[in-house]
């Protein structure tokens, strides 16, 4: 009887292996806006956006002053860089909780709900996102649209 418990429990050791698949180590983020070389990238996992950044061709038109490159990416992650053009706009993947206060409609708490939202679920990857955050609804969001971009 002993020997069929060892085969049993080996046995049941190689379920285990394939019910919990190794997480994969690398993720893929898109680059997309005023940059020379748009694409896809694959870089380790909890990779930054400062990591992502050693990678992407900037234009003459870039720019990336407001970017935050402390930001850990996520796979599937759309980063935007944007032309000096739309500066006038606050960027809701970017900026911290005080820019994002600046806002109208948006005091700290909000903009501390977008932060943690944004840092649980990765960038936005279009304006109409930030309405997932909890309190932003459509009456919000007809104040915030024209003021923000991603």
């Amino acid at each position: 009887m002993k020997p069929f418990l060892l085969f049993l429990m080996l046995s049941f050791g190689g379920c285990q292996a394939d019910i919990y698949p190794q997480e994969s180590q690398s993720i893929q983020v898109s680059v997309r806006g005023e940059v020379a070389n748009p694409g896809t990238f694959k870089l380790q996992r909890y990779a930054t956006i400062g990591d992502l950044m050693t990678y992407v061709k900037l234009t003459d038109a870039s720019d990336i002053t407001t970017l935050n490159q402390t930001i850990v990416l996520k796979d599937g992650d759309i980063l935007i860089i944007e032309g000096r053009e739309s500066l006038a706009k606050i960027s809701i993947n970017t900026a911290d909780a005080e820019g994002l206060a600046t806002l109208p409609g948006i005091g700290p708490a909000m903009a501390k709900r977008i932060v943690e939202y944004r840092l649980t679920h990765g960038l936005f990857q279009q304006i109409e996102d930030i309405m997932k955050v909890k309190g932003i609804k459509d009456k919000l969001f007809a104040k915030l649209k024209d003021h923000i971009r991603i």
